[in-house]
């Protein structure tokens, strides 16, 4: 049986498309990081202003405060 390689075994996939393998740390969200996204919601910023002032996608912040507000109730 033949296994798949990952991302990470490609290397004209990283040339090609720029990808960087990132290690888990690096995707987990900081309380710091939770705190702004949660605060700026609130002051009506666009998800897409959140997002490039955190460094994450819009879908990114969007599905976390969604977390943030279902562990609140």
């Amino acid at each position: 049986m033949a296994f798949r390689k990952s991302a990470t075994e490609h290397p004209e996939l990283q040339a090609a498309f720029g990808y960087v393998p990132r290690s888990r740390a690096e995707y987990c969200w900081s309380q710091a990081d939770k705190d702004r996204l949660r605060k700026m919601v609130q002051e009506g910023c666009e998800y897409d202003e959140i997002a490039e002032q955190i460094g994450r996608t819009a879908a990114a912040c969007k599905a976390m405060y969604n977390v943030l507000m279902k562990k609140k109730t």
